[in-house]
Order: structure tokens, then sequence, then C-alpha cells
């Protein structure tokens, strides 16, 4: 059986709610005092004249702060200290009152949440039995399956047998189809010494023309030659002249690259490569290129940027 909570008298809680706060509020009304003139006076905040006049008290200060300050805003509206107090004080019998009621709701709402933990449990261990039970059952289906499956056993070393018959017949027919092939391969044999008698003046015929065409084919001139190479690709000499460190990267037409990374101050780099070329300069001021005999003009590139472009230009090409 639950203990009820020790119950506050009906009387005691109406005068506890009236609390000195409305009684300290209609008296400076009265006396003719804003909030502002009462907070100057008592050399308080705004805020917390407020407060007390609502029945609102910080309760991390000690008891006595509070106090003090009902005793003084009393005195100022000319009422009795000590009646005030008292209200007060009944004040804190229905706080008093509140927080056991919130106690004992946090209570009913604990013992709800172990009541739920309770038939969570049941319901595992309800199913982790009814698993173990399963698991039995099944081992003692076990025995019954093998028996099943041994008195399988003759039909298996039947059908072995078949299979061994089949492989003896198999081999046979291997053994006849070998000595037809021994019989094809004589005959084979007889066809070839006939062949061999053709006349040899026909092959020395036929070897000659060969040998007149790989003739020809090497009186071609070799400068029919060089040209078609030469004509198939064109190479450039660009000369690129560092006055300081600087990266760089070079692909030819084919997407070849041809050169990279960083080149120390004062390097002449001569390349030959296929047109357009595409040029990546980490600082462009620093480099002088001369492509295909003609300078190239780089102060168009901006100072301190990365250059991306293309040889020839446009303005060259």
């Amino acid at each position: 059986m639950s203990k009820k909570l020790p119950e506050v008298e009906e009387n005691e809680l109406q005068i506890a709610q009236a609390g000195p706060g409305s009684m300290l509020s209609e008296a400076r009304i009265k006396k003719g005092l804003s909030i502002d003139d009462v907070a100057s006076r008592l050399n308080i905040r705004v805020a917390l004249v407020k407060n007390i006049e609502a029945d609102i008290f910080d309760q991390t200060l000690p008891d006595t702060y509070n106090r003090g300050y009902i005793k003084n805003y009393a005195k100022l509206v000319d009422l009795p200290v000590a009646d005030i107090i008292a209200y007060y004080e009944k004040l804190n019998i229905l706080e008093v009152h509140s927080t056991k009621m919130q106690s004992f709701s946090r209570g009913t709402m604990k013992k709800a949440e172990n009541s739920m933990l309770m038939w969570i449990t049941y319901l595992i261990l309800a199913i982790f039995i009814g698993l173990t039970v399963m698991w039995w059952l099944q081992e003692d289906k076990a025995p019954e399956l093998k028996a099943a499956l041994s008195s399988e056993t003759p039909i298996e070393n039947t059908t072995n047998s078949n299979a061994t018959d089949q492989l003896v017949e198999t081999i046979a027919s291997t053994v006849e189809d070998t000595a037809n092939i021994e019989s094809i391969t004589t005959e084979t044999n007889h066809s070839t010494l006939d062949a061999s008698n053709i006349d040899s003046s026909e092959i020395n015929t036929a070897e000659t023309d060969s040998l007149e065409q790989n003739a020809l084919v090497e009186n071609i001139d070799a400068k029919d030659i060089t040209t078609v190479e030469s004509g198939d690709v064109a190479l450039t000499k660009v000369v690129f002249t560092f006055s300081g460190d600087c990266w760089v990267n070079i692909q030819d037409a084919l997407g070849e690259r041809i050169a990279w990374g960083i080149k120390k101050s004062g390097y002449i780099m001569t390349i030959d490569a296929k047109a357009p070329l595409k040029i990546t300069i980490g600082k462009p001021e620093l480099v002088q290129i001369n492509f295909g005999g003609e300078s190239v003009d780089m102060s168009t590139f901006p100072e301190g940027h990365i250059a991306k472009f293309d040889l020839p230009l446009l303005s060259q090409s």
C-alpha cells in the first residue's frame, strides 16, 4: 500500500497562494510609488522588485537575503514586517508541498520504467528458451536422417556398377577408333610418296619468280621513302631560355609530355617537337621562347601567374 503525502490545510494554502507580493504591491500603489521608485530607494534592481511582487524568489540565494529584501520593502510602504514575513514563510509551505508532489510523480514514472524493463527482460528470456527448444528438437531428428541416408546406399552401389559398365564400353570403342586411325595414316603416307614425284622444274620456276619480285622491291629509290617519313612528321625547333627558377610542362601535338619539372636560372633548353605544342609555365616573366626562329612575346602574360598557351600563338600562326 502506498503512503499518502502529508496534506496542507486548505486555509493555509489559500493564504500562502496570496503571498506577500500582492500586499507589498497594493501598499506601494496606495503610497503613489512606482517600481522604479522602490528600486531606487532600496538600492536594488527593478527586476528584483518585480519578482518580489510576483512572489518569485531566487532559491539559490540564502533565505536571509530574501527575508531582508521583504523587510526593507515592508518598512518602505509602512506594512507590519512580522505579518509580511509570516506570509513569506507560509508561501514556503506551498513550495515544499509542490516539491513533494513532483517527487511522488518522478517515483511513479520510475516504477513504470522499471516495470517496462522487466517485461522486456521476460520477452528476451522467452525467445531464448524457444530457440533452445527448437535446437534440441532438431538434434533429436538427426539420427533419423542418418538412418534414411544409410538406407539409400544400395541404390548408389547399383549406380556405380552401371557407370563401370559404361566406362568399359567406352574403352572398347576407343581401341577400335585407334585401329581405324592407323589404317588411315598408312594410306596417307602412300599418297605423300606419290606427290613427291611432281616435276621439280615447276617448283624451281616458282622460286625464280619470287626472287625477281624481291629484286624489284630492293630497287625502289631510298630517297622516296625518306621523303614520305619526313612529310608525315614535321618537327619544329623551340628554344627556352630561363632567367630564374621556373616550373614548365610541355606536350607535343600527339599529347606526349616532352619536358616538365623545375628549370634552373640560366638554363637553355632546346627541343624538336611536332607543333602545335601545349605549354604551361609557372612564371612567364622568367622565360624567353624562340619558336621556329621567331621570338615569342611573353609580355602578354601577367607576371606572377601561371601561363597556359599553345605554340604557335594565334598572332603568330
